[in-house]
């Protein structure tokens, strides 16, 4: 009787964008998918944020006329920086 063979996880490419760029890296599920994020505050940049922890490429898109996503504004700030809330809904972006 013979054992099952194990087969090595994949591996992402390096040249494939929203990849890690370490061959040796396990592929995310989104690798190679790019977004075009143009939400903003709330549900949007949530639900993108996760998108770009599952590896695809998130690309945000803010409107410069009325100072970018209003997400910006709600307090905390980090000292010279922007809102925590902006920061942290919007990693990877």
């Amino acid at each position: 009787m013979s054992m099952p063979s194990s087969t090595p996880p994949r591996t992402a490419p390096t040249s494939t964008p929203g990849a890690s760029t370490d061959p040796g890296s396990p592929l995310l599920p989104l690798s190679g998918v790019r977004i075009l994020s143009l939400e903003q505050y709330g549900a949007g940049p949530f639900g993108t944020s996760h998108l770009a922890h599952l590896g695809a490429e998130v690309i945000k898109i803010e409107d410069p006329r009325v100072g970018g996503d209003v997400g910006r504004y709600v307090p905390p700030y980090a000292h010279g920086e922007d809102s925590l809330f902006f920061e942290g809904r919007n990693r990877g972006k």
